[in-house]
Order: structure tokens, then C-alpha cells, then sequence
């Protein structure tokens, strides 16, 4: 039983990981291409120039100062399933937020009943059981997670410091950034970049305003996630602010794809730990795991 119950946790991490980090655990193949869905054909996109870059840069710095911004979500994780996911985050100290969680489809969210995710500085929990009756929350401590090995400590690492520039920054170290052009975005006037990073390739070259520490964490990030490439398209407004992002990660076991949009930038985040009585600690369920010898 009490195995079970450490399995659901991961599961239940991966799932709403996703929105707090680069690319997510698990998932099986999905029917996205690395060049489909928002990934503009050649003839649409201009050569690599550096004004494409310092562009970006514009877009990390303004993304910093604003720390904070709602999100609205559509992410595919292959064989966890779809789920949209919608609330705040504030990245100023720490990834934090409250973010709704509406299961799709046969998604594992629907299946365990997850409704709810609150990320703070320490800790991700997730609220289980529906919202009529029967709720209670699972804590996972992010010491957790540096105990699941590399792939766990990559989680914890990329919540921690989870925010849109995480995306940009890694358009910006592919070294294939493009400027699609102008588009309209839920009614916002933005301009459209886009790019593939090929884990590979990525630090190989120093790119110009990324230091070669920055480019090799990077790098670092994709491989402990065993990602292959990561198809990146960013949606920028007139204040050099994320409207939309369109990532489409690859691995050699998963697809997954996340659309997340961003807006009311600098609105306050309030984020309270539920109840001690309401909450079971993974901690816990691993220690009496270990004591039961399963």
C-alpha cells in the first residue's frame, strides 16, 4: 500500500511539474512533430540576426522585473494524459503560486482526483480527492526530490527557479532563434520567435549575451530531464513581455507538449500551505515504506 501511495506522489509530480519547469517526467509518445503546432515553415522566418538576441535580453530583463504573472495552460503529457492548469505564479524568491487543475479526457490527474496545486518555496502541494468532499493534500518536501536521483533533483532545481525566462533563455543558447513576425494574441499585438534546441549542439559555441556557465547549466538541465530537442516558440508584447509560449519537448521515451499564456504581470501572489490536519507528508509515507520493508 504504502509503495502505491509513492508512485501515485511521483505521478502527481510529474503532472504539475510541468508547468513549473522545462519539460516534465514520464508520458508516453504523443502525435506532435518537432516543427508542428506554431513551428512556422522556413519561408516564414527571417535568418538568424543579432537583433534577435538582444531582443530576447529585453525579454529576460523585463520578465525579471515583473515576478510575477497569471497563466493559462493547455499541457500534453503523452500517457499521463492532458490537463489545463490555470492560476498565479511570482518567481521573485522561488517558483510560488496556486494553480486549478481540470483534468482532460483519461488524463492520471482525472484518475487521482487532482484538482488543485499551491507551489512555495519548500515544498509542492496537491490537493487530491475532487473538490466535494473527501480533499486532502500531499506535501512533497523539494528534499524529496534530490533523493529520486538526478531526474528528481532536476525537478527541484527547475521549480525553485521556475519562470518564463527559463524558455527564454533557452531559445536564446540554441543558436537557431528566428523572428517569425508580427502576430496577434488574444487580442495583444506581439512578435513571434521561434527556434529548435538540439541538446546536443547546445553550449558549443558561446552565445552572445549568455555566459558560458549559463549555456553549460543549460545544457546540464536537458540532459539530467533526458531531453533530445525542444521546440520553442515565445510571443512577445510591445513591454518585452511573454504573452504566449509554445514548447514542444522531446525525449527518447516521451512528447510533451505545453501552451501556456501569460498576463495581469506583477499581480500579488499569496500562497498558504493547507492545514497540517489536511495534509500527509511524503516524507512520511517513505519512512513507513522503508520500515515495512516495501
Amino acid at each position: 500500500m504504502r509503495s502505491t501511495q509513492l508512485r501515485n506522489a511521483a505521478t502527481a509530480v510529474a503532472v504539475v511539474a510541468a508547468l513549473g519547469t522545462v519539460s516534465a517526467c514520464g508520458g508516453g509518445k504523443s502525435n506532435t512533430g518537432a516543427r508542428q503546432a506554431g513551428a512556422p515553415s522556413g519561408g516564414q522566418q527571417q535568418p538568424v540576426i543579432a537583433s534577435a538576441i538582444s531582443d530576447l535580453l529585453k525579454v529576460k530583463s523585463s520578465t525579471d522585473k515583473a515576478h510575477s504573472a497569471k497563466v493559462d495552460a493547455e499541457i500534453d503529457q503523452g500517457q499521463l494524459g492532458k490537463t489545463h492548469q490555470s492560476g498565479a505564479v511570482d518567481w521573485s524568491d522561488g517558483y510560488q503560486g496556486d494553480v486549478t487543475i481540470t483534468p482532460e479526457g483519461g488524463s492520471v490527474a482525472g484518475a487521482m482526483g487532482m484538482n488543485e496545486a499551491r507551489y512555495t518555496k519548500d515544498a509542492l502541494y496537491m490537493r487530491m480527492g475532487g473538490k466535494s468532499g473527501g480533499d486532502h493534500w500531499l506535501q512533497y518536501p523539494y528534499a524529496e526530490l534530490d533523493k529520486q536521483g538526478a531526474n528528481g533533483k532536476a525537478i527541484r532545481q527547475q521549480m525553485q527557479s521556475g519562470s518564463p525566462n527559463q524558455t527564454v533563455l533557452m531559445l536564446i543558447a540554441s543558436g537557431d532563434v528566428k523572428v517569425v513576425g508580427k502576430e496577434t494574441v488574444r487580442g495583444v499585438e506581439t512578435t513571434h520567435y521561434s527556434g529548435l534546441v538540439d541538446a546536443g549542439k547546445l553550449a558549443a559555441d558561446t552565445t552572445p549575451g549568455l555566459s558560458r556557465t549559463e549555456q553549460n547549466q543549460l545544457k546540464q538541465q536537458l540532459h539530467d530531464d533526458g531531453v533530445t530537442s525542444d521546440q520553442i516558440d515565445i510571443w512577445v508584447n510591445g513591454d518585452n513581455l511573454l504573452v504566449k509560449k509554445l514548447e514542444q519537448v522531446h525525449t527518447p521515451t516521451s512528447n510533451i507538449r505545453q501552451e501556456i499564456y501569460y498576463s495581469d504581470y506583477g499581480v500579488k501572489v499569496n500562497v498558504t500551505p493547507p492545514p497540517a490536519s489536511q495534509t500527509t507528508d511524503v516524507a512520511d509515507i517513505t519512512k513507513q515504506a522503508q520500515n515495512l520493508g516495501n
